[in-house]
């Protein structure tokens, strides 16, 4: 600002972004369609015979193939630990368990912990054990890998499982008569497998076709935007970890970290993430996907249908009641024909410009559709419990904000 002679205001504003796709339209990546296994349709058949076992209590100790409601405490050893020290105070990142009526299944193919299971194998209600295990260096969970666990156990109860038998009966059972035979029971399966596996195997494949766009599209942005995604993500963060009863606060002590310091380690991600959502937000607007009314409200009725009942009433409703979920779901609309319509291109299909035609009623609804309805239900439990203003998204993935689709 300066005065002399005369008063000036000098503003400096970030632009809007702009965004050149190049021929994106010529973009072409290989597909794998994914193979489903017949022991993958063996697993979930024997899935659907476990949540139907009858389980009955017994006064004799556990053996294999039992379940017993365990009172479970266990924790990660600092290195080099042998023994857990009884005096000292468990730290919030080594606290593996503190639960009561813990059930578990004594199974050695899905055991809780490799070899977890086995030290149950033999106690009887209402006996304790308290026993260490070393965690392989390949488990799933990176943060375990190689170190050691220790356990403290009380046998709540042991019960027995009778499994049914796998016949026409047990089919038209678990499927309430929707399928009378064994045969069809296993079709449907090996279906609903085919669908999950081909959209897992469409978020890889949208990563490559993202970054083949990417190489020949032009972005240019303000730093700006760059610094509220990383706001978004150290927030994310926060909300997260209170979910785990710390905070980023208490993350950033045991890390020995500043906030500028988590900020600088999101910060490539944070970037990455802005410009795949400023490629979908230009390919929404170049490929005429934005939805009205009409499309909005068959999108609401159609998920009112998939939900059924009062969960679907609930949804809706939940939507009345927000404006801003109402307008996150016409984002997230137009998000997923944006990711659906890059596939469609990649693939070498030609899909022409506006948004695909609806299915008619009783044909199958596009998997990406579907698959987003079991984070859908979790959301609509969360949102009956919390206030409006303090739900940021009804669907998984972010908001759109000046034009920007931006996405998980």
């Amino acid at each position: 600002m300066e005065t002399d002679p005369e008063l000036v205001l000098s503003f400096k504003v970030p632009l809007q972004p702009e965004i050149d796709l190049g021929n994106y339209r010529e973009v072409r990546v290989p597909f794998e369609k994914p193979q489903v296994t017949d022991e993958a349709v063996k697993e979930v058949l024997e899935d659907l015979r476990v949540r139907r076992a009858v389980v009955e209590p017994v006064t004799r100790a556990a053996n294999w193939g039992d379940v017993v409601t365990l009172d479970l405490f266990g924790e990660l050893l600092p290195e080099g630990q042998e023994a857990p020290d009884e005096e000292a105070e468990v730290a919030p990142e080594n606290l593996l368990i503190d639960e009561e009526a813990f059930e578990l299944v004594l199974d050695q193919e899905r055991d809780f912990l490799p070899g977890f299971a086995e030290q149950i194998v033999g106690l009887s209600a209402g006996d304790d054990k308290t026993f260490t295990l070393d965690v392989p260096e390949d488990f799933e969970n990176e943060q375990m890998r190689g170190r050691r666990a220790a356990f403290d156990v009380t046998v709540e109860s042991v019960s027995a499982r009778t499994l049914p038998t796998l016949n026409d009966t047990f089919a038209a059972d678990v499927t309430d008569g929707k399928h009378e035979t064994l045969l069809d029971l296993r079709m449907e399966v090996r279906r609903q497998l085919e669908e999950h596996a081909i959209h897992e195997a469409e978020g890889s494949y949208l990563d490559d076709v993202m970054e083949k766009v990417l190489e020949g599209a032009q972005l240019a942005y303000p730093p700006m935007m760059v610094e509220e995604y990383i706001d978004q993500m150290l927030d994310t963060m926060d909300q997260d970890l209170r979910q785990r009863g710390l905070t980023l606060e208490d993350y950033q002590r045991i890390n020995g970290k500043t906030r500028e310091e988590l900020a600088a380690d999101v910060a490539e991600s944070a970037e990455r993430r802005l410009r795949r959502a400023l490629v979908l937000g230009k390919v929404v607007a170049e490929e005429e996907l934005a939805p009205d009314d009409a499309d909005l409200m068959a999108e609401m009725d159609e998920m009112v249908e998939q939900l059924g009942g009062d969960l679907g009433l609930a949804w809706m409703g939940y939507l009345n009641r927000s404006e801003t979920a109402r307008e996150n779901f016409r984002l997230d609309v137009m998000t997923r024909r944006a990711v659906k319509r890059l596939i469609a291109i990649a693939k070498g299909e030609n899909p022409p410009k506006g948004p695909s035609p609806r299915p008619r009623k009783g044909e199958k609804v596009h998997s990406e559709h579907v698959a987003t309805l079991d984070d859908l239900r979790d959301e609509i439990e969360a949102a009956e419990e919390v206030q409006e203003e303090e739900r940021g998204k009804l669907f998984p993935g972010e908001r759109m904000e000046g034009g920007i689709v931006r996405i998980d």
